[in-house]
């Protein structure tokens, strides 16, 4: 619900109006829609238990991706793509 309300806002509302000023209205919904999500998750407790082997695989293992890296991985996909003439099935 809070996503939509956000995606709502962004895509109905210019953030500028006319002559450069800031739509104030729009900073206001956004900041409304916001407090409401963080009300919301300060009135539910989350009883989460401590995963020894999940925080250390987030504190250690973990790779951690670069934009680089999936850019890289991005191009080798396309040009996979290109070479099978998979390309079109996916942007038609």
């Amino acid at each position: 619900m809070y996503l939509s309300d956000l995606t709502v806002i962004q895509e109905k509302y210019p953030t500028r109006m006319a002559g450069g000023l800031i739509n104030v209205n729009k900073l206001r919904m956004v900041a409304n829609v916001i407090t409401a999500f963080q009300n919301y998750q300060a009135s539910c407790s989350f009883p989460f238990m401590d995963n020894i082997i999940m925080r250390q695989y987030l504190e250690v293992d973990a790779r951690i991706v670069t934009e680089e890296i999936l850019y890289s991985v991005r191009n080798k996909i396309h040009l996979f793509l290109l070479k099978k003439k998979f390309f079109f099935f996916f942007f038609l």
